[in-house]
């Protein structure tokens, strides 16, 4: 993953602060707090938001993360009188699990996804109905964030990921290759998989919901004539929109959202 910054992700935050450790003139450690606007149980709340936890290779084992979480909580999130935390991790990160469950105790889980979609790919999507239990949402600094996203009509949004990171793919299975090879000559759905050493560039979907998802093919047409590569849309399994875009996700990343109670 390459980044314009290391703060690339935090200055979309209009408030946020970032805990760096020194040893003998080097960055060993780092973590990054934000305020973050979140609708829970239908009630709009700011909250800590916590991400961009690094500690050496060499320094590991030794509590730091301990350390600089606690830092973060005591140092930002509660002077700026945000209660209540959340942070957000792959479900295979178990040292985080272990990390939040030795500082923070008992938090509430949401398991969700990120699904992968290449720009190109959609085809006609099926209506749809039901709740959409889970989505991401601008819910403030609209006009600071104006060269970060573009809007869809009124509610469907794409934000350019390519302002914050960019990935580029070292290596890719060779069992992952064989696969969709295989995939290809039994479909007629076009899922590419990235060449090694090529660079990404994705996009975010964010105010989705089951009534707007006809808007779809109106995103995939200004992804493409912006070279975006990869549109990632969050959500939970079995919901409308996972329901209807599932079909044309080469992966799927299982998550969890952590928070306090």
């Amino acid at each position: 993953m390459s980044r314009p910054g290391f703060l690339s992700r935090a200055t979309a935050f209009e408030r946020h602060r970032a805990f760096v450790g020194i040893d003998n003139e080097e960055a060993v450690a780092a973590c990054v707090g934000a305020s973050v606007p979140l609708i829970h149980n239908g009630v709009l709340q700011d909250v800590g938001y916590g991400f961009d936890m690094r500690v050496s290779p060499r320094l590991r084992g030794k509590k730091i993360a301990q350390r600089f979480a606690r830092h973060t909580i005591e140092n930002f999130f509660h002077p700026n009188g945000l209660v209540r935390q959340f942070i957000t991790l792959k479900k295979t990160n178990h040292p985080v699990l272990r990390l939040v469950g030795n500082v923070i105790g008992n938090m509430s889980l949401v398991e969700f996804v990120y699904l992968t979609i290449p720009v190109g790919s959609l085809g006609t999507l099926k209506p749809v109905r039901g709740d959409q239990r889970f989505s991401v949402a601008l819910l403030s600094g609209q006009d600071r964030l104006h060269d970060y996203h573009s809007m869809i009509g009124d509610s469907l949004g794409i934000w350019w990921l390519d302002k914050t990171y960019q990935v580029t793919v070292e290596r890719v299975h060779p069992l992952v290759k064989m696969a969709m090879s295989l995939c290809s000559r039994i479909s007629s759905g076009s899922k590419s998989v990235p060449k090694e050493g090529s660079t990404l560039s994705a996009a975010m979907l964010f105010g989705h919901h089951a009534a707007n998802l006809d808007k779809m093919p109106e995103v995939m047409d200004v992804l493409a004539q912006g070279k975006v590569d990869y549109l990632y849309v969050c959500c939970r399994r079995g919901d409308p929109v996972y329901r209807s875009l599932k079909q044309y996700s080469i992966n799927t990343y299982g998550y969890y959202l952590l928070f306090t109670d």
